[in-house]
């Protein structure tokens, strides 16, 4: 009986007045206001059985699952039950206005608190008094979402099924199977169901009849990640290149402050389908803060190694910077100068020949010319150190935080 949830293998016999007269036998002194016992201090046991239909939507920000299923329900109506040899008929399906039926909520609901409405369904009743109905709905309930491994995070949510008034000693209800019916199911572009469960909520004690349907879903991360994660890592890395840039051509605050607007509007971006909630935070939210505040540094660093560019004396540097310096800078003689480069002072070797040049004109031209050339080895040094530095560290940073939150 379990598997007739929406279609029924079962059908209907009999002529249409064998099933006239048995519906007036049935319902002849039948009423719809009370629980089908006999005896009031027993149990009505009510079979629970949900199918999954679709996952319409998970909305983060919100903390909602949206999504259609099916609640299949099987219990005994006594009063309902006659002799099938008598009329010739097993089993016929009757408009649920007419007959008890199990008040059931959805206590999680964000929506509304409506029951699981046969209004628009009918019931199967057969002749040992078993009555059964599939009512369908469409269902947004509340749902925790823990974003720390966002996007590749996984969320588990749970609808609490209950009985509204009825206690435990009144309504039991019956778990059918120990997952959620996935026949219907039709799978979700954003989001894959790993597992499913069926509990008895016990949280409310003893005098409760209450059950947990819970869907455990991992998001289909692929897309995020190659539209958000890595092109934020690759600007992370191409962070460092910046050192590489001639300080002659004036692109390197440009080139830095690019980066550092490109992180600020994918950090928006992300910010929007991120829920607002400071606990717990997803890991890509502290990422894209390290992210920004080391695009600060290098902001920094880069004014810094323009300032290192307009010194006209060596002697100015830090003393500290100096010290640091590998030792060639300061020991090279003007014979290792290379007279090819276009882009450093040469010897005026018609001064040279000049009478009226004087041996400290050209002494005093040789030591500009080896200020010179240490100025332009220390800021060639500065910035291969800062470039090797800055790269470790990103290079560094993302791995972290890859093994700590993605993998």
């Amino acid at each position: 009986m379990y598997s007739d949830v929406i279609i029924s293998s079962a059908h209907t016999q009999g002529t249409m007045d064998d099933l006239v007269r048995l519906k007036n036998t049935l319902f002849q002194n039948y009423t719809k206001d009370f629980r089908p016992v006999y005896n009031m201090s027993d149990p009505i046991h009510v079979t629970l059985d949900m199918f999954l239909i679709s996952v319409l939507d998970l909305d983060e920000v919100t903390g909602t699952i949206t999504l259609n299923c099916g609640l299949a329900l099987f219990w005994t109506d006594y009063r309902l039950a006659w002799d099938a040899s008598e009329f010739g008929i097993t089993s016929f399906v009757f408009n649920s206005s007419n007959v008890w039926k199990p008040r059931i909520y959805i206590t999680t609901s964000s929506d509304d608190l409506s029951d699981f409405s046969f209004d628009a369904f009918d019931v199967r009743v057969y002749s040992n008094g078993s009555v059964t109905s599939s009512p369908g709905r469409h269902v947004k309930a509340s749902c925790s979402f823990d974003m720390t491994r966002y996007p590749t995070d996984s969320q588990t949510c749970v609808m609490q099924i209950a009985s509204w008034m009825f206690a435990a000693s009144e309504m039991v209800f019956i778990i059918a199977r120990p997952n959620i019916s996935m026949v219907y199911y039709k799978p979700n572009g954003e989001w894959n169901i790993d597992w499913t469960s069926v509990t008895n909520n016990t949280d409310f004690g003893p005098h409760s009849s209450i059950l947990d349907f819970s869907i455990h879903l991992t998001r289909r991360s692929a897309y995020f990640i190659i539209s958000m994660t890595i092109p934020v890592q690759l600007l992370c890395f191409l962070n460092p290149f910046v050192f590489l840039l001639p300080a002659s051509s004036g692109e390197r605050i440009s080139y830095t402050i690019t980066m550092f607007l490109s992180l600020a509007v994918y950090m928006t971006i992300i910010g929007e389908n991120m829920p607002n909630v400071s606990d717990p935070m997803a890991g890509i939210s502290y990422y894209l803060l390290v992210a920004m505040l080391y695009s600060c540094l290098l902001i920094l660093l880069t004014i810094f190694t323009l300032r290192c560019e307009a010194v006209t004396d060596i002697r100015r540097f830090p003393c500290w910077m100096l010290r640091i310096a590998p030792r060639q800078v300061f020991h090279k003689p003007v014979e290792t100068i290379s007279k090819g480069d276009s882009n450093k002072k040469v010897i005026d070797t018609e001064r040279m020949e000049d009478d009226n040049a004087t041996e400290e004109t050209i002494c005093r031209d040789e030591k500009e010319l080896l200020q010179i050339s240490r100025k332009e080895d220390l800021l060639r040094f500065i910035d291969k150190s800062l470039f090797f530095i800055t790269l470790f560290v990103i290079v560094v940073i993302g791995f972290v935080f890859s093994l700590s939150f993605w993998v």
